[in-house]
This record gives structure tokens, sequence and C-alpha cells, in this order.
């Protein structure tokens, strides 16, 4: 059974903020994960005979997202230095700061030392970390989106967990 192209663009309209915030998470740049939410769902389109409709859609696109990025984040790494995450990066959760204003810089030097770190990571740990602690994905959705084993994705993020704590070592006083 194929995807019409009017349920095509229902997917557009109900899973494109959840592509691009995937792809934003990942690529740390808004042009560039506008970009790649678009390919995506050019992919998808083209795709859209191998979709199964007995599976739900969203893992599947997000999935393409996932990868998409994967790729992009290899090329850019081939290309040279990494481009910092853009600083104006909303926080993964919104939780109310702390009332105290030294404490609120505090915390958002943190924060940006922890983005200044994820973004030095290879592509693949990045993706992992970005998907297991901004997104809070299962180690099993995560395999199922990568394309790694289970014990894979349980070895490289404890990898990049170690490398982080080792870059977020070296940055503190």
């Amino acid at each position: 059974m194929s995807v019409s192209e009017a349920q095509f663009e229902g997917w557009i309209v109900e899973h494109y903020p959840a592509v691009y915030r995937r792809c934003f998470y990942l690529l740390g740049d808004p042009v560039e994960a506008e970009d790649a939410a678009q390919e995506t769902f050019l992919r998808a389109f083209q795709a859209r005979e191998r979709y199964d409709p007995a599976r739900p859609v969203r893992p599947w696109l997000l999935t393409m997202a996932t990868r998409h990025c994967i790729d992009r984040l290899r090329r850019r790494q081939r290309r040279g230095p990494e481009v910092p995450w853009n600083d104006g990066r909303p926080a993964p959760r919104d939780a109310p700061g702390p009332e105290d204003p030294e404490a609120r810089i505090l915390t958002a030097e943190d924060a940006q030392a922890v983005r200044a770190a994820v973004a030095a990571l290879p592509p693949l740990e990045r993706t992992l970390v970005v998907l297991h602690y901004w997104e809070e994905l299962s180690y099993e959705a995560i395999a199922a989106q990568t394309g790694l084993s289970l014990s894979a994705v349980k070895s490289r993020l404890y990898r990049a967990r170690q490398r982080l704590a080792r870059m977020l070592q070296t940055t503190r006083p």
C-alpha cells in the first residue's frame, strides 16, 4: 500500500517540528537544521513506497533525520574544524533557573562549556549524547535510529561520557 501525496503532506504538518528539532539538536545550526529537515522529508517522499503502514511514521522519519544528520556531521568533520553550536540554542528542558544572578551566570557558563564539549565530539558520539540526554531516548530507541547494536550504543555512549568528562575537567580551573 503506497502513501498518497495528501497523506504525506499531513505527515509534514504533523511531524516537521519534531524532525527539525532533532536536526537542530544534532547540528546546532538553525539554517543547517532547516536544510536537513527538508532533505529528510524529500528522502522520505522518495522512499514512501517502502514505508510499512503497520508501523508508526514518526520513528521512521526521525531515523531518517538522525542518519542524515550523522552524514552531515561526518562531511563537516572532513571539511575542517567543527562549527560551534549556536549560543542562542534553547535549553533541552524548560526548567526554571536559579534565582541568584551569580548562580544563573555560572549555570549559563556551565551550559556553554557543555555545548562546546558536545560539539567537539566525533559525529556519532555527539549524536548518541544528544539522543540520550537531550531527547531522552532509550538505548533501544537509539539503536533502532542509528542502526547500531544495543551493546554498541551502550559502549559508545560510555566512551562519549568519558571523553566529555575529560574535556570538561580541562576547561575548569
